[in-house]
């Protein structure tokens, strides 16, 4: 496997953040994240737009806050 298999998700050649996951529970926070979001905007958002835009961001945040614990460090390096 890669010399980077403890994280989770590889860090992106361009820019900050992370790309394609490097472990299986990188897959499974994508895939679980994604259904969400599906199930959100399949369901009938038109009477709470507010809460569909919440969970959105939810997931987001969520997503945003295990790359950062659990992806590469490169992902963080400041490029200024």
């Amino acid at each position: 496997m890669d010399e980077r298999a403890p994280y989770w998700f590889a860090a992106k050649q361009n820019g900050r953040g992370w790309g394609w996951p490097l472990r299986w529970q990188g897959w499974v926070v994508y895939a679980t994240s994604l259904f969400v979001a599906a199930f959100t905007l399949y369901s009938d958002n038109r009477q709470h737009p507010v809460r569909t835009l919440l969970i959105l961001m939810s997931i987001a945040l969520v997503v945003g806050v295990l790359g950062f614990f659990k992806g590469d460090p490169a992902g963080r390096r400041n490029l200024s």
